[in-house]
């Protein structure tokens, strides 16, 4: 399905679930029962649900074609030149890894590739300065270097499937000891006569931040007889799972990772009432939150608050500020009006256009929290590239697993260092699901 038909269906949603949900809202002042109009409501939710993140998936697959284009474009326009040339080692490359990926099923009975293919592969890999350096003394030390074509492809993949990544600062780093200053803002200033006595102003104050990092790994399968195949795709098949896996564990991870082996994520440390300004100054790993009320009688979550949350956020940080919750929370806050009787949540419903709500991007995100239990936090809004930074190790690496009991299967292992922390935690508020 095209993007213009699912702005069109998207819309004929829209407009059926505000008319329904008109109702139900009609029901409850009369204390009328809703249940009936309230499961026709979930069913057009889940339809809703599907169609925006069909719509944002399709968008995000065209931007990053037109990535791909301008980077070609870019390589051909410079093919042959000193500083740029053909690239026929990582092509070689490519090839012979192919081979060594098929060796362990002709050779080594799904343990062991060809000593020769593996011996040329990694000879390769000394020449190429995108794979002689990224073996760390790590986990992910050993086997051998996913060619970038694959690893191009992947990097894309789980950027398609993990709506953080496209929201968070990501940043390639060479190293594992990264690390960023952020300011917090201690300079000060001012006012004086022409010719009045300046006095010297604070320094500005930087925090420093370092990203806490982990191996990132997944066990792509595939039968002895596929790899003889020689149609048997074997970069789309490293694609198609390794992305998946590296989604959906980000995602946990960027969110709640506890900073051992893995990123520290945002809410790793509890989220505190403490403000901005105040003294002492509120812990660097730690946003403010602000309470959902509990206690309306026909919303999940009081509009006000959403409100709230809004400008608790300083105006510099909302000029590109998003809201991320997953899709049960998603489906109560489509049924919130303000106090014109106007939806605060709306279909994007011109291709490129997010949904909003209060007039902010949306976002969905799955790991996050639900609504069903107290002190849960289920909401976030603000600017996630100012508020949380993500490190990318440079390099994928792939082994075959040899402990593999299973008769007829190869198992690889696939994995890659990933960090990340919370940069700027004035840049984010957090909702929590309480009453103070």
């Amino acid at each position: 399905m095209d993007i213009k038909q699912l702005v069109d269906d998207l819309g004929k949603d829209w407009k059926q679930f505000r008319e329904d949900n008109d109702k139900r809202l009609d029901a409850l002042e009369k204390n009328q029962g809703v249940a009936e109009i309230e499961e026709k409501l979930e069913k057009i939710d889940s339809s809703i649900d599907e169609m925006v993140k069909a719509k944002q998936k399709a968008e995000e697959e065209a931007k990053l074609s037109a990535e791909r284009i301008d980077q070609l474009e870019a390589s051909l326009d410079s093919l042959g030149s000193p500083s740029n040339p053909d690239r026929k080692d990582l092509k070689e490359y490519e090839d012979v890894f192919d081979q060594y990926m098929r060796s362990f099923a002709t050779f080594g009975g799904g343990k062991q590739a060809d000593p020769e293919i593996t011996r040329k592969l990694n000879q390769l890999a000394k020449s190429i300065p995108e794979y002689k350096d990224i073996q760390t003394t790590t986990g992910a030390a050993g086997g051998v270097a996913v060619p970038e074509v694959i690893s191009r492809d992947i990097a894309d993949q789980t950027r398609l499937l993990s709506p953080l990544r496209q929201l968070c600062k990501v940043v390639p780093v060479g190293t594992s000891d990264y690390k960023e200053l952020v300011n917090i803002h201690g300079e000060n200033s001012a006012w004086v006569g022409e010719t009045g006595a300046r006095s010297q102003t604070l320094t500005p104050q930087f925090r420093e931040r370092a990203p806490t990092m982990g191996t990132l790994y997944a066990y792509p399968r595939a039968t002895e007889e596929s790899m003889d195949d020689v149609f048997f795709n074997v970069a789309a098949m490293l694609t198609d799972v390794s992305a998946t896996e590296f989604a959906i564990a980000e995602a946990t991870a960027f969110l709640s990772g506890n900073g051992t082996n893995r990123p520290t994520g945002m809410l790793n440390t509890a989220p505190t009432t403490d403000t901005d300004d105040a003294s002492p100054a509120r812990s660097a790993e730690a946003f403010e939150y602000v309470p959902l009320d509990t206690s309306s009688p026909t919303n999940a979550i009081d509009p006000d608050q959403l409100i709230t949350l809004v400008y608790r956020l300083r105006a510099p940080y909302r000029l590109a500020a998003s809201w991320i919750m997953n899709s049960v929370v998603t489906g109560e806050v489509r049924k919130l009006k303000d106090g014109q009787s106007q939806y605060l949540w709306a279909p994007g419903l011109q291709p490129g256009e997010p949904a909003r709500l209060l007039g902010f991007p949306h976002v969905t995100i799955e790991a996050m929290d639900d609504v069903s239990a107290v002190n849960n936090h289920p909401i976030m809004f603000g600017n996630f590239r100012r508020g949380y930074l993500v490190v990318d190790r440079v390099g994928l690496r792939i082994t075959v697993d040899d402990n593999i009991t299973t008769p007829g299967y190869i198992n690889w292992y696939i994995r890659k260092r990933v960090g990340g922390i919370i940069l700027d935690n004035n840049a984010v508020k957090v909702g929590k699901y309480a009453s103070s």
